[in-house]
């Protein structure tokens, strides 16, 4: 397959709730997801391309390491691919997976295609599937390579649009939820690993944290990778929380313009306030904090 341009990796980034909006939300939560993902190679000093369309938004990076860094900790992101790009010439896809075949597939495997396309064509979605299949088998024949449909050892992914083709055999999951940004402030005080990851949970909804760090707090670092520059934005530090602390934060909250504060406590111990106080860890398991914990930790 072809990069698309000289040594630059293609990936093919997929986003969930974003595409659900009316025209105008959505582009505009489409636009801060590509900034925060420009962000981030800037963070990392590597040189990316970021275009779009409509479901799709498409990433042209030098390292794809640092792509693969990014991307995979880049809120918004529901899944991604790193793909290589052909025209939508069906008898050149044929060719090409005959080689990548013959390099790929191993004695005695199976595949099968999973084939879809957007735009205008002569051929259906289940012409390419067949004839690639065919061209792959017939390659592939000495080394007894066979299509299993229900249980393969490898899919090979092809999706037309328009005129671009897009060959990839593997989805990574990306950490899903909204582009943080996307949504209001909160404020949000971190003196341990479970106020660490009530905040996240709210950065994966798309809010900007105003941290606050409380005591000698050891687990800011466990968010700043999950910010698109690599920073927070830091309010002022605290010795403890309790009551007075919570009116204090409040009084912050009210000057930030924030719409709530977030509190990692997994039952409530603070008075009600008149305004809102988000608890994201009410209810969770033991084993459910450790496999969120474990997936903000990645």
């Amino acid at each position: 397959m072809h990069s698309i341009s000289g040594q630059m990796s293609l990936f093919l980034v997929r986003y969930g709730e974003i595409g659900l909006k009316s025209d105008s939300v959505r582009k505009r939560f489409e636009h801060c997801l590509i900034t925060n993902i420009e962000k981030a190679f800037i963070r990392e000093k590597a040189e990316c391309k970021v275009s779009s369309d409509r479901g799709h938004i498409y990433v042209a990076a030098e390292d794809a390491k640092v792509a693969n860094l990014v991307l995979a900790h880049t809120f918004g992101v529901t899944s991604y691919s790193k793909v290589d790009l052909l025209s939508s010439d069906v008898d050149r896809i044929c060719d090409y997976l005959k080689d990548w075949s013959q390099k790929k597939l191993k004695k005695g495997q199976t595949f099968a295609i999973r084939s879809r396309r957007t735009g205008k064509h002569a051929f259906t979605s289940q012409d390419v599937a067949v004839r690639t299949g065919d061209a792959i088998r017939l390659a592939n024949q000495k080394k007894g390579i066979k299509v299993d449909l229900d249980s393969p050892d490898v899919e090979v992914y092809i999706e037309i649009r328009d005129n671009r083709t897009y060959i990839y055999t593997e989805k990574v999951e990306g950490p899903g939820g909204m582009p943080l940004g996307s949504q209001g402030k909160v404020v949000a005080p971190v003196s341990n690993n479970g106020d660490a990851l009530a905040c996240w949970l709210l950065m994966k909804r798309g809010c900007h944290p105003i941290v606050i760090p409380v005591g000698k707090t050891k687990s800011l670092g466990l968010l700043k990778r999950w910010s698109p520059s690599g920073e927070l934005v830091l309010g002022p530090p605290m010795g403890r929380i309790d009551e007075k602390a919570i009116d204090d934060i409040l009084d912050l909250a009210k000057m930030k313009r924030a719409s709530a504060i977030v509190l990692g406590e997994r039952e409530r111990p603070f008075k009600k306030r008149d305004f809102p106080l988000f608890y994201p860890l009410i209810g969770l398991t033991d084993d459910m904090f450790k496999t969120l914990f474990k997936r903000m930790n990645d």
